[in-house]
């Protein structure tokens, strides 16, 4: 029975390592976000008015929740471009409700949810060009 004890003992204490150098390494892949994007979303949930920032913006969002707000945003004469890299991460980009987005990329595991005008065939207001793994993407027109 001692044995038995000690094999699971073991067996847990490796189990446990195991996770700690899981974690360790997706915290170090987190930390290269930030040279990589403009925006970045870790480890928690963020809320992002995207009113201000440039036509083409890359955000990258790693085990955690983004809002993305496009409400404020100027009507333009060409499209906003987002560039958006997300793993394990649940994003909503909010738009005006007359807007067309449209989108392009990789999923992997992934989906997204598109309730915009899609059906119009006219010039985006938005793109978005993904590369999704295990994330889900929402867009909604309010």
């Amino acid at each position: 029975m001692k044995k038995l004890g000690k094999i699971v003992s073991y067996g847990l204490l490796a189990v446990g390592l195991a996770h700690v150098v899981f974690v360790l390494t997706q915290i170090k892949k987190a930390m290269g976000l930030a040279d990589s994007y403009d925006i970045v979303s870790t480890f928690g949930e963020k809320t992002i008015d995207m009113s201000g920032q440039t036509d083409i913006v890359s955000v990258g969002a790693m085990f955690s929740g983004t809002t993305l707000d496009y409400t404020k945003a100027r009507v333009k004469r060409g499209a906003y471009v987002l560039e958006l890299t997300a793993s394990y991460a649940g994003i909503e980009v909010i738009v005006p409700e007359e807007w067309y987005v449209e989108t392009n990329g990789k999923l992997k595991m992934a989906g997204i949810e598109n309730d915009t005008l899609t059906y119009e065939k006219r010039v985006p207001d938005l793109i978005i060009d993904h590369d999704l793994l295990f994330a889900g993407v929402e867009i909604k027109g309010i």
